[in-house]
């Protein structure tokens, strides 16, 4: 999204919300104005309702569901440089997932 378009948005907002320190930070930074009416609500989920198994029962369902063998490598994210993954001299070894 072009910086201008961004700015335009925070101009107009009552308030901006964003789920990190880091990104009000760098709100704050780039767009003073702003500041005062950025609040940080941390993502999170309800304990109530959401009750998992035990870890081991996790891993098993999820290698069952996905066909997973008994080893394997995964990346969870954006396949960006920053992330290091396209300069590794060595090929991505059998049994990788990336997901992003």
């Amino acid at each position: 999204m072009p910086l201008h378009a961004i700015e335009h948005a925070l101009k107009a907002a009552d308030t901006v919300i964003t789920d990190s320190r880091y990104v009000a930070a760098e709100i704050a930074d780039l767009f003073p104005p702003a500041a005062k009416r950025t609040s940080v609500i941390p993502l999170g989920i309800d304990h109530d309702r959401f009750r998992p198994g035990s870890a081991r029962q996790r891993i098993r369902m999820v290698r069952e569901a996905y066909e997973l063998p008994g080893e394997f490598y995964l990346f969870v994210g954006h396949l960006c440089l920053n992330k290091n993954l396209a300069s590794s001299r060595r090929p991505m070894p059998l049994g990788t997932y990336l997901v992003g």
